[in-house]
């Protein structure tokens, strides 16, 4: 991933593309580490909005955020379930499916630090 983020930030210098790390981050995190996928979503975001960030990205992958994912399972480690299912519900409530929020909690537990 390390790699993949400094291979993104020659591509945005070279391209003048305005970015935050966010950003970076998130072509990354969708992409699945996917350079083909992450140069797909670069574009389509930039077409969208002009610069890269994090909430950019999401919204044009149409992917639910992963902070608010995270957000849930910190929820439940600290044994507030209500505070978790909160979260879920506000996912559910923008229009994701189960299986996309299902996907991105996986992917967000795969490559949790704690």
């Amino acid at each position: 991933m390390y790699h993949l983020f400094h291979e993104f930030e020659s591509i945005l210098t070279i391209l003048q593309v305005q970015y935050n790390d966010d950003g970076l981050t998130a072509l990354i995190f969708t992409s699945e580490g996917d350079m083909r996928q992450a140069i797909n979503n670069l574009q389509s975001t930039c077409s969208g909005f002009g610069f890269v960030s994090g909430d950019h990205v999401f919204k044009v992958c149409d992917q639910p955020h992963p902070v608010v994912i995270q957000a849930a399972i910190k929820s439940c480690l600290k044994g507030d379930v209500d505070g978790a299912l909160e979260k879920l519900k506000e996912l559910w409530d923008q229009g994701y499916s189960a299986v996309d929020i299902v996907v991105t909690l996986f992917r967000v537990v795969k490559s949790h630090d704690e």
